[in-house]
C-alpha cells in the first residue's frame, strides 16, 4: 500500500500529511522584498524556490508528536491527520488513538471520540490510574468524609491526597463531569 499525502488544512500548497502521519513541505516559490543588507547592499525584490522535505515531529511530555508548521505554529500530527483525511473535528470531542500509542499517528489508529472516552481508553491501555466513575465517585463523597477517611480514599484509588482534593473541586479532570 502508498502513502497517501493530502495537503495541511489551512497550508495548502505549504504542507502535507499523510495517512501513516507523516508531515512534510513541498516545493514551492516563496517572494520577498527588496530591501538594504546590513552591507549596506541594495537587494531588488524576487523569488526563491523552496525545496519541500519531511518535517521532524517532537515528543511533547504527553507523547504526542507535534511539528512546527511555519513559524512559531506548532501542530499535533494527529490532528493534522484528522484534519486531512476526515474533516474538522465535532464539538465537543477530539482525537483517540485507537491502540493508546500517543506517537502512533497513522490514520487506520485515530478517530474522534469524547474526552471521556479518551480517559476511559487512556484507563483500558494502563496510562490512568483512576477511571471516570471513580472520578465522579470521589466528587460526589469527598466534602462529606472526614479528613482521616479522604486520605483513605485517596490511597485506595492510588493517588495522593491532595491529588484526591484537586478532583474533587474540578481543578484536574475538568472534562469529567
Amino acid at each position: 500500500m502508498q502513502e497517501e499525502w493530502r495537503p495541511v488544512v489551512g497550508h495548502e500548497g505549504q504542507y502535507e500529511v499523510s495517512d501513516l502521519g507523516n508531515v512534510r513541505s513541498v516545493d514551492r516559490v516563496r517572494g520577498f522584498p527588496a530591501h538594504t543588507t546590513r552591507a549596506g547592499v541594495y537587494r531588488s525584490a524576487g523569488t526563491r524556490a523552496l525545496k519541500g522535505k519531511a518535517l521532524k515531529p517532537g515528543p511533547m511530555a504527553s507523547g504526542h508528536l507535534s511539528v512546527a508548521i511555519g513559524k512559531g505554529n506548532s501542530r499535533l500530527v494527529h490532528q493534522l491527520v484528522m484534519e486531512a483525511f476526515v474533516g474538522p473535528c465535532p464539538e465537543g470531542q477530539e482525537v483517540l488513538h485507537r491502540n493508546g500509542v500517543s506517537g502512533d499517528n497513522r490514520r487506520d489508529n485515530l478517530r474522534y471520540g469524547t474526552r471521556a472516552e479518551n480517559l476511559r481508553a487512556d484507563v483500558h491501555h494502563g496510562k490512568r490510574l483512576v477511571t471516570v466513575e471513580q472520578i465522579r465517585h470521589l466528587r460526589r463523597v469527598y466534602a462529606t468524609l472526614p479528613r482521616g477517611e479522604k486520605k483513605v480514599l485517596a490511597k485506595k484509588l492510588g493517588i495522593s491526597a491532595s491529588h484526591a482534593g484537586n478532583i474533587a473541586i474540578g481543578r484536574d479532570y475538568k472534562e469529567v463531569v
